[in-house]
């Protein structure tokens, strides 16, 4: 009688298990499809957005536009003020342009994937620091040339 309800717990988790595989398959298949969706739209916004057609979004370019150039459900899904505030969010690597690539998988990441603001924030610290140590380091070897 106990192996018997043995078995039947362990098919029972099992289907569980495969049911729940199942839907995580859909969810990539669906996230899939949406980024397949969005995708053309983001490259069109950048291009109008890249006046200067140099590859990249500079603040300046960016910073007077207004923001219903943005698909509704993205406004809906960050809380941004201005297309500035967007750009401080996207320029994870502070170079102080975007190429096509930060800025479209910069907004697929907000709205699609919901990665949290903070994240990019943090991204964009953990970037700064890295030129900070990088300075650092260069300093720190052009001292040591200079002892005698």
């Amino acid at each position: 009688s106990i192996g018997l309800m043995n078995l039947v717990t362990a098919v029972l988790v099992e289907n569980a298990l495969e049911n729940a595989e199942q839907e995580k398959e859909l969810e990539r298949l669906q996230l899939k499809n949406k980024v397949k969706g969005a995708l053309p739209a983001m490259v069109e916004i950048f291009r109008v957005l890249d006046k200067d057609h140099s590859g990249h979004i500079s603040r300046e370019e960016i910073e007077h536009v207004p923001l219903d150039i943005l698909p509704g459900k993205l406004l809906e899904s960050i809380s941004i003020g201005s297309m500035a505030d967007l750009f401080e969010l996207l320029d994870v690597d502070g170079t102080g342009s975007l190429t096509q690539g930060e800025f479209v998988e910069g907004l697929l990441n907000l709205a699609l994937l919901d990665v949290p603001v903070w994240t990019l924030q943090s991204l964009r610290l953990l970037g700064s620091l890295r030129d900070a140590q990088t300075e650092m380091q260069e300093d720190i070897k052009s001292l040591k040339q200079r002892r005698p």
